[in-house]
């Protein structure tokens, strides 16, 4: 008899990168709770996202970051696992700061709450960003030729470190915050399940659902000379999203992964105008 593999919450599986996570669990036989703030798109997660065969192994559940705790803890009730990943990340500067700070900080700890109320989560596995290391913190950067060179190595980023608040944009920001109050929250309440969390750089790669996610509409907009102004050589640090999903997985089987947070990046990407 085949093994019946655990329940895995995939919060925001209409994103990029949720998308991607939520097809990876599906092909690996996991069962998945996904989350979306409209099943008007339940069509579209069935036929683009899950895999021939597997469609019985996913449910959906509408719901928003903001929404009452009780509706977090129904959704969360029976999950062994959590990828929590929905976030938001606008193209535009937003109006006001907070209107991405809440959504990211509140959004987690609400999911944090529900998983310590209705217990039996072994894992929480949270999608963070580069942006919660280094911004802010960009005198501590290379200095790069406008051939990609480097002409002054500058500090070596790793996990220890983190970005510099008073000096971050909002996006940066909300990563930042919504990350620490995560391990501030598994600390404060006494570890009642693990923590790990993903540090990817710029995400990139192929689409499973038929809309862009804000990254590509970046490059889009600097392809399409929308920006105004762009440095010159412009620079990413780039990750491919279908091995940001495979390492949301391995960082919620592997027993190392716990407690630590995971920076993921495969290499610069240089663009020379």
């Amino acid at each position: 008899m085949a093994e019946v593999k655990p329940i895995v919450l995939v919060t925001g599986i209409t994103g990029f990168v949720g998308s991607h996570v939520a097809n990876q669990l599906l092909s690996a036989g996991y069962r998945v709770r996904g989350t979306l703030r409209s099943l008007k798109k339940k069509d579209e997660v069935f036929n683009k996202i899950v895999p021939s065969g597997a469609s019985n192994l996913l449910e959906l559940r509408e719901i928003d970051l903001l929404d009452s705790a009780e509706k977090w803890e129904e959704v969360v009730r029976g999950c062994e696992y959590i990828q929590h990943i929905a976030s938001p990340f606008p193209l535009k500067k937003p109006k006001h700061e907070d209107d991405l700070i809440k959504p990211a900080v509140e959004g987690t700890q609400a999911v944090l709450r529900a998983a310590l109320k209705v217990g039996g989560v072994k894992r929480v596995v949270l999608t963070s960003s580069i942006a919660a290391m280094v911004s802010g913190r960009q005198s501590e950067y290379d200095t790069v030729a406008s051939d990609g060179t480097v002409l002054k190595k500058g500090h070596i980023f790793d996990e220890s470190d983190w970005t510099d608040i008073a000096k971050a944009d909002a996006y940066s920001k909300s990563k930042t915050l919504a990350e620490k109050s995560a391990w501030e929250f598994v600390k404060t309440n006494g570890n009642p399940f693990e923590l790990a969390v993903i540090n990817p750089g710029f995400i990139s790669g192929p689409y499973l659902l038929p809309y862009f996610a804000s990254s590509a509409e970046v490059v889009k907009a600097i392809m399409t000379n929308e920006y105004p102004v762009v440095p010159d050589p412009f620079y990413l640090v780039y990750c491919d999203v279908r091995d940001v999903a495979l390492a949301h997985i391995r960082a919620m089987e592997i027993k190392e992964a716990a407690g630590n947070r995971l920076e993921l990046n495969l290499k610069y990407i240089f663009l020379k105008f």
